[in-house]
C-alpha cells in the first residue's frame, strides 16, 4: 500500500508534465533515419541489388541531417505529443514530404551519392516516394502508440472519483483539441 501511494505521487508528477520537445524531435529524427534505411532495404529486394553497410550509413547520415532540417522548419515536435491532433499529422506530412524531395535532389544533384546507388532518375523518385511514406507511417505510428501509453497510465493512476462525465458541444480543431486534452 506505501509502495503504491509513492508509485503514483510519482507518476501523476511525472505524467501531468509535458515530453520535453527535444526529446521528441530525437524520436522523430531516429524513426525517419530508420524509415530511410528500411525504404532502402525494400528497395534493394525489390531492384535486386547488393547495397554495403557504407551506403546504408551514408544514407542515414544524409537521412538525418534533411530530417532535423525538415522538423524544424515544420517544428512538428513542438506540440503536445499526448494531445496529438490532425495539425500535428499535417506538420509530420509536410515534414515527410520535404524530407523526400530534398533527399531526391540531393541523390539527382551529387553524382557521387547517385552513382553509388546507381539510381536512375525513376529510380531515386520511386526511392524518394517510398521513403517519405514509411517515414509518415513510422511517424504516426510512434504517435499513436505514445498517446496511448501515455493515456493508459493516466486514466491508471487516476482514482475512480476523480472521473467526470463532460459534454463537447462542436466539431471544429478547438473541439477536438478540448475533447484530446480531456481524454
Amino acid at each position: 500500500n506505501k509502495v503504491r501511494s509513492i508509485a503514483e505521487k510519482y507518476l501523476s508528477g511525472l505524467l501531468k508534465r509535458y515530453v520535453n520537445r527535444y526529446i521528441v524531435l530525437l524520436a522523430d529524427v531516429v524513426v525517419s533515419t530508420a524509415a530511410t534505411s528500411i525504404s532502402l532495404l525494400f528497395f534493394e529486394i525489390a531492384m535486386k541489388r547488393t547495397y554495403e553497410f557504407a551506403q546504408y550509413a551514408l544514407l542515414a547520415g544524409i537521412s538525418v541531417i534533411v530530417s532535423i532540417i525538415a522538423f524544424l522548419i515544420t517544428r512538428s515536435y513542438a506540440g503536445v505529443i499526448r494531445h496529438t491532433s490532425m495539425r500535428e499529422l499535417w506538420r509530420s506530412f509536410f515534414a515527410s514530404f520535404i524530407k523526400a524531395i530534398t533527399v531526391y535532389l540531393i541523390i539527382m544533384t551529387s553524382e557521387s551519392v547517385r552513382s553509388q546507388f546507381d539510381f536512375s532518375y525513376n529510380g531515386a523518385l520511386i526511392f524518394s516516394l517510398s521513403d517519405m511514406i514509411m517515414t509518415l507511417f513510422f511517424l504516426i505510428l510512434m504517435r499513436i502508440f505514445i498517446t496511448n501509453i501515455y493515456s493508459l497510465l493516466v486514466v491508471s493512476s487516476i482514482p475512480e472519483y476523480y472521473i467526470k462525465n463532460v459534454l463537447i458541444y462542436g466539431t471544429d480543431d478547438e473541439s477536438v483539441s478540448t475533447l484530446n486534452y480531456l481524454d
